[in-house]
């Protein structure tokens, strides 16, 4: 079997320019194409983030607008740890090297972290692509998954997480009751149902440009602030059918 310097990589059948760090997409024509991000982000409830904060500070306006600015910064530091991990989980697995440092608060949880990253490895395919941005003119959409590994002669699809917690589907106590916008509006605002509409847009993607994919083995590695990797199976929604049905 060959390996991945042999560049064995998924067929691309639409000729686009991705702007990497701005993260756009352009078409043939120059057009801006919606990213998958931005298409979720679409389909996100409305939700009065400092009508939440006000209930949850007992109606003290100082305290919601402290409460608010605390919610910002932890967001913020899970991104910038996200985007680290994201850089480190592709060169470990590009190229077996480790990076000096991560922002894991102790030295043996970056220790855990390549231990389990190694297995990680063992379990994908000799052939493994990373950072691959796809486009589908017609859908209006451009999307890059974080892994696509090639096993059993088609291409699987996965993606590389972070957070504190285990992931479950369920509903946040700040979200509870919330539903995403239609044609989501069957599944619960959560983290684990948008990673589900993301992967699921992915592999649609993938699978438009020509290539044999395996809907049935989508995979999120979420790493954990501890250094442990949880490997999740992610199910197919058929709700995003309907923006390749054309196609």
């Amino acid at each position: 079997m060959p390996s991945t310097l042999t560049k064995l990589i998924p067929k691309q059948k639409h000729s686009f320019r991705f702007d990497k760090e701005n993260h756009v997409y352009y078409d043939v024509n120059n057009m801006i194409l919606k990213s998958v991000s931005q298409h979720i982000k679409d389909h996100e409830p409305d939700i009065d983030f400092h009508a939440l904060a006000l209930n949850k500070a007992g109606g003290d306006i100082e305290d919601a607008v402290k409460l608010r600015s605390e919610w910002n910064k932890k967001r913020d530091t899970a991104l910038d740890f996200g985007i680290a991990i994201d850089k480190a989980v592709e060169k470990y697995l590009l190229t077996g090297e480790e990076v000096d440092y991560l922002m894991f608060k102790r030295k043996p949880y970056q220790s855990r972290f390549y231990r389990e990253l190694e297995y990680v490895k063992s379990e994908l395919a000799d052939e493994i692509v990373t950072q691959m941005p796809f486009i589908d003119p017609c859908a209006q959409i451009g999307g890059t998954p974080d892994i696509v590994f090639f096993q059993k002669a088609r291409w699987n699809v996965a993606d590389i997480k972070t957070g504190k917690d285990r992931l479950v589907m369920q509903e946040s106590f700040n979200h509870k009751g919330h539903r995403f916008k239609p044609p989501y509006n069957q599944l619960p605002y959560c983290t684990l149902a948008k990673y589900a509409i993301q992967l699921s847009i992915y592999a649609n993607l993938i699978y438009e440009n020509g290539n044999a994919v395996n809907f049935d083995n989508m995979k999120i590695f979420h790493v954990r602030h501890c250094g442990s990797i949880e490997t999740i199976d992610v199910p197919y929604l058929n709700e995003v059918d309907r923006y390749f049905l054309p196609f």
